[in-house]
């Protein structure tokens, strides 16, 4: 009896493709890529070198002439700019401004700048808007608890549902259990 030949019908163990191991590169690959997509996505921008004040001014002058979008504006420099400041504090307060750019740094130079009682009309106003930003905080975490309730409340909430969801289970094991008739040989 002559054997059948199937080496056409089965590839040879040198030509089979290992399913299992591009699976896991392709997911791998897949993960990598969502990962770089968010890091993208979400990183923080880093922060330009300092810039000399008179490449500040050529700097200014680009930006206006391209019709650049202006960059979110401080808004510490935008209360000490809502006080009443002399031509000569303007002058100073932009050369700081554009010299400097740790905030701290920019705070205490200004605050040199400034008269007795505009540093005090500015402490006054940054505490007021401090405190407004305590009520809004304050008014989202109410919300957040009339919606969610506080942590302790959640938890006893989730594990009273379980409770629930256990005991129907049981209940409908039991049903099915006392209905169905014991077979009988």
């Amino acid at each position: 009896m002559a054997r059948l030949d199937t080496s056409l019908s089965r590839p040879s163990p040198q030509r089979q493709i290992p399913w299992k191991v591009l699976t896991l590169v392709a997911c791998i690959g897949a993960i990598w890529a969502f990962i770089a997509y968010k890091y993208v996505q979400y990183r923080v921008p880093t922060r330009t070198l300092s810039v000399q004040p008179a490449e500040a001014a050529s700097l200014k002058g680009r930006a206006e002439a391209l019709k650049l979008p202006a960059q979110r504006p401080n808004q510490w420099l935008q209360i000490v700019k809502e006080l009443d400041l002399s031509e000569d504090q303007k002058n100073k307060i932009e050369k700081i401004a554009a010299e400097t750019t740790v905030p701290k740094t920019l705070r205490a130079r200004v605050n040199k700048v400034l008269t007795p009682q505009q540093r005090e009309r500015l402490t006054s106003r940054v505490k007021e808007l401090a405190a407004q930003r305590a009520e809004q905080q304050k008014a989202r975490a109410n919300r957040e608890q009339k919606y969610y309730g506080t942590e302790i409340q959640y938890a006893q909430q989730a594990n009273q549902v379980i409770r629930q969801q256990r005991e129907a289970r049981r209940r409908m094991a039991l049903q099915t259990s006392q209905t169905s008739q014991p077979l009988v040989r």
